[in-house]
């Protein structure tokens, strides 16, 4: 068992931070045990959020893009989560591919307990299989972990060598749902073309066995995007676009502009976007932070900003 997880610990252990002060259900869970395996203390972890700009992002001094880190965390979560509770639990097979630390899981596990499958790197595995041992001894069930680098063609072999097995157990499986959050942002167009080959790979082996494949992803700017918009109420639609010029291009590219496009030739007109709806926006804990409240309209300027067309998360079928 790998016991070096320091490089891992840090960032899992803010974001899980973020999420349990958003209260987000069973976020308490993993943080503590985070907490626990980082030995970082809760006070350190306040700290950074009191201080994210001289820690984080020095460049942007007295911007709070913690409070926007936190927004784009929850919303994300709560538009991915509601696209994914509109499956068929009967006949779908839900499987995440880095998943990092999400409660998701957790939060799905009375649906979907025997439909949903998480999968990250070696390392990572190792960490999270650690975790449900600890939840076990309380909750009495585990998800599927997958060892998967989404990078790696091999092991979406073993992908369909796993799903023919879940086909034999359950044989109304029609369709399996790869979902990622924020994952294409943090690659390059060659290795987001690795993974659209691989989802194209897959794809092509399930057929063989009657099973339709789709990819949901979110496409979310980065939280200091979101800061640049947030302290100045003069942060055009035009502004925003120009600053996702490092984020929402650098998919479409890879969309269109490789040499095997995984897509149709029409594959933006095909591909199924979902937007932030209102119900998602009021229901964001994020304006209701104390420490927030001193901002003028602040939850209209979300809602103004999560309504832009540009921010979405799309699902295509391959």
């Amino acid at each position: 068992m790998l016991k070096n997880y320091k490089i891992l610990l840090e960032p899992f252990s803010l974001t899980a931070y973020f999420r349990s002060i958003l209260k987000i259900s069973n976020s308490f869970d993993v943080f503590n045990f985070l907490l626990k395996k980082s030995w970082l203390s809760s006070n350190e972890l306040e700290g950074r959020w009191d201080n994210f700009d001289q820690v984080f992002w020095k460049e942007y001094w007295n911007k709070i893009s913690a409070l926007s880190f936190a927004t784009i965390i929850e919303a994300r979560w709560k538009l991915l989560s509601n696209i994914l509770k509109k499956q068929d639990k009967k006949n779908t097979l839900i499987i995440e591919l880095a998943s990092w630390f999400t409660p998701r899981w957790l939060n799905f596990s009375n649906n979907w307990i025997n439909n949903y499958i998480e999968t990250d790197k070696k390392n990572v595995i190792e960490l999270k299989q650690e975790f449900y041992n600890y939840l076990n001894s309380i909750w009495k069930k585990t998800p599927k972990l997958e060892i998967i680098d989404v990078l790696k063609k091999e092991d979406f072999k073993n992908i369909y060598d796993l799903v023919k097995l879940e086909k034999l157990k359950n044989n109304s499986l029609k369709e399996i749902i790869f979902v990622s959050e924020w994952l294409l942002i943090y690659l390059n167009k060659q290795e987001q073309k690795k993974i659209f080959d691989n989802l194209k790979y897959i794809s092509k082996l399930l057929k063989n066995i009657n099973i339709k494949v789709k990819y949901l992803t979110i496409d979310m700017p980065s939280h200091e995007n979101f800061t640049n918009w947030l302290v100045d109420e003069w942060f055009s639609l035009k502004d925003h676009l120009e600053v996702m010029t490092k984020v929402e291009p650098k998919i479409i590219e890879s969309l269109h502009n490789t040499e095997n496009d995984f897509l149709t030739e029409n594959s933006l007109e095909n591909i199924k976007k979902y937007y932030y709806d209102d119900e998602i926006i009021f229901s964001l804990k994020t304006p209701k932070l104390e420490k927030y409240k001193k901002i003028k309209w602040l939850k209209e300027k979300i809602k103004t900003f999560l309504k832009q067309k540009i921010l979405f998360a799309w699902e295509v079928e391959i």
